[in-house]
C-alpha cells in the first residue's frame, strides 16, 4: 500500500529534487489569455484557435500547450474535457512548465506542470519540471501517472540516454511494513519501472540512507547511488523527504545503465542489508514486508 498524502484530489508521496537534461521543452512565459482574447481572430501566420465543434478538437487543443501565451487557458479546457483527471474542473489554471515526452512508438505525451499552493515545497516554478504533473496524450486524453504519484520533486529527464524521459522518485510505502522505494520510471503510457530499490525499513534499526543521481562518467548518463546520510542540506523543514539533493550521502551502492542489455546493473542487496532491489513484476507489498520485518522481529498489526 502506498503511503501518500492527499490535497485537493492530489496524491502527494515523499519525493526527490529535480534535474532537467535532454528534455524537449517549450519556452515558458506569462499567464495565458482570457476566453475573450482567445476567441479573437488569429494574426497572420498564427494558427487559429481550435473549434470545440471539430471532431479532432482535443487533438488540436493539446498542441496549444506549446504556446506559452495559450497554455493556461488550454490546460483549463483539457481538464474540463477529462473529468476526474485532477481535482475539480476550473475555468483557470496556471502552468509552470510543459515537457514533450517522446514515446518508443507513436506520438508523444505532454507533461504539464500545474502550479499549486504546495508547489513551493518541491522547488516548483516557471520553467521547472517540478510539482503537480498532469499527462495528456496527443489526442488530448488524460494519462494517469504511475501509481497516481502525481507530484514530481525528483529527476525528470532522459537519465539513461535512451531518448525517453524518465522520472526518478523516492516514495514511502506501507503501514504495518514500510520502507522508502526509489523508482526510475519511463514516461510512457504503460510504464514498467526500470529500477526499484527499497531502503530505510521502518521496523529495523538501520542507518538512515538517501539517494542521488550522479553523472560520474561525465557522459550525460546518470548513475543512481544510495548510501548513508552524512548531513542535511538546505531547508531542514522538509529533511524527512528524500528528494535526491537535500542530503549529502556517502555513495556505497551504484546502479549504472547498460545500454546493450537495456537495464540497470548493480547489487541485489537483501532482507539482511540496508537496501534491497525490488522486482517490479512481483507484488510490492510482499517484498517490502520481508525487507522491513525479517523473521524473528515481531510487529503489532496495523490498526
Amino acid at each position: 500500500m502506498m503511503n501518500t498524502r492527499r490535497l485537493s484530489g492530489l496524491a502527494i508521496p515523499v519525493f526527490v529534487m529535480a534535474l532537467l537534461a535532454g528534455c524537449e521543452i517549450s519556452d515558458d512565459a506569462a499567464p495565458g489569455k482570457s476566453a475573450a482574447q482567445a476567441s479573437t481572430p488569429a494574426p497572420a501566420g498564427v494558427a487559429p484557435a481550435p473549434s470545440p465543434d471539430a471532431a479532432d478538437y482535443p487533438r488540436q487543443l493539446v498542441k496549444k500547450l506549446l504556446d506559452p501565451a495559450e497554455r493556461n487557458a488550454t490546460l483549463a479546457k483539457l481538464i474540463q474535457l477529462n473529468p476526474g483527471c485532477t481535482g475539480r474542473p476550473t475555468d483557470t489554471a496556471f502552468v509552470n512548465h510543459v515537457v514533450v515526452c517522446p514515446q518508443p512508438k507513436g506520438e508523444p505525451l505532454y507533461a504539464v506542470f500545474k502550479d499549486e499552493k504546495f508547489s513551493f515545497r518541491f522547488g516548483a516554478g516557471l520553467g521547472k519540471p517540478l510539482g503537480h504533473i498532469i499527462l495528456f496524450d496527443s489526442d488530448g486524453k488524460y494519462v494517469p501517472f504511475y501509481r497516481n504519484a502525481n507530484v514530481i520533486s525528483g529527476v525528470f529527464a532522459d537519465v539513461n540516454g535512451d531518448g525517453i524521459i524518465e522520472n526518478v522518485e523516492a516514495i514511502q510505502y506501507g503501514l504495518q511494513h514500510a520502507a522508502t522505494v526509489i523508482y526510475v520510471i519511463p514516461i510512457v503510457e504503460k510504464p514498467v519501472p526500470l529500477l526499484c530499490l527499497a531502503y530505510n525499513p521502518w521496523n529495523r534499526k538501520t542507518e538512515k540512507w538517501a539517494w542521488q543521481a550522479a553523472d560520474a562518467r561525465k557522459d550525460g548518463v546518470l548513475q543512481i547511488q544510495l548510501g548513508p546520510v552524512i548531513k542535511i542540506l538546505g531547508d531542514p523543514t522538509y529533511s524527512r523527504e528524500d528528494n535526491g539533493s537535500n542530503k549529502q550521502i556517502n555513495p556505497v551502492v551504484t546502479y549504472t545503465w547498460d545500454k546493450d542489455r537495456k537495464m540497470y546493473v548493480g547489487p541485489a542487496g537483501g532482507d539482511d542489508q540496508p537496501f534491497k532491489r525490488i522486482a517490479p513484476e512481483k507484488p510490492l507489498e510482499e517484498q517490502i514486508a520481508s525487507f522491513d520485518t525479517p523473521p524473528g522481529i515481531n510487529v503489532p498489526p496495523a490498526p
